[in-house]
């Protein structure tokens, strides 16, 4: 993450927003207190969406990953677990659903990339794209992830991602052109409310099917969870 130039006020605060994603990974300050996750209500824009991959019920186990497609953790994240996740949901194994935040819109060149990443998610989801597409677009997205601040992925490169991982269609179209939406914010604005209603300040965030947080930290937790199945 580059600083500034000039202002020491900036700089200064900057440093510290440096220093809290080294201590804790992508976080956000909120306000007020952690409640209950809202688990068997209904998802509507307020609560946020996901975009979800792999078997349900009895046959898979099954997680929520909480992501900011410009958190350089979430990309550690993905680098390290991608291809295990890929695997276990290919063979039927584990369900995943993603829930894209966009509070770090802030950092990015554009000040709009985690949302526009996030929007196209959801439109490779609803064109009907299969969980090896889902999944291929989000790892290359990491791959590509742009330096927060000075660099961005344009529409029509994420367009181009999307094409890469297999998307066809109409959808690639809708990409190139897209424009964040009032739906789009709210999606992600309550995906941001669960994570805080999980007790997470930050992503990536990982959650059981059974509302039990997962460290990340721990190596170990992916082949743990599944192999409990």
């Amino acid at each position: 993450m580059s600083l500034p130039r000039g202002g020491g006020a900036p700089r200064a605060l900057l440093l510290a927003f440096m220093v809290l994603l080294v201590l804790t990974g992508c976080t956000r300050v909120v306000d007020g207190s952690p409640s209950a996750p809202a688990a068997a209500a209904g998802w509507g824009s307020s609560q946020g969406a996901g975009v979800t991959v792999g078997g349900a019920g009895d046959v898979a186990a099954g997680i929520t990953v909480f992501l900011d497609f410009q958190c350089p953790f979430c990309q550690r994240f993905e680098a390290q677990y991608g291809d295990d996740i890929t695997k276990y949901v290919t063979t039927g194994r584990l369900q995943v659903t993603y829930r894209p935040v966009s509070f770090l819109d802030r950092i990015s060149a554009s000040g709009d990339y985690s949302s526009r990443a996030a929007a196209s998610l959801f439109l490779i989801k609803k064109s009907g794209a299969t969980d090896a597409v889902i999944l291929g677009f989000i790892g290359e997205m990491f791959r590509r992830q742009p330096v927060e601040g000075v660099g961005n992925l344009t529409n029509l490169q994420i367009s181009e991602i999307a094409a890469g991982a297999g998307v066809t269609g109409e959808v690639l179209h809708d990409i190139s052109s897209l424009q964040v939406s009032d739906g789009d914010r709210q999606r992600a604005e309550g995906n941001e409310q669960q994570l805080i209603a999980h007790g997470l300040g930050g992503v990536p965030g990982v959650v059981d099917s059974s509302g039990e947080l997962i460290d990340p930290s721990d190596p170990d937790w992916l082949t743990r969870l599944v192999g409990a199945r």
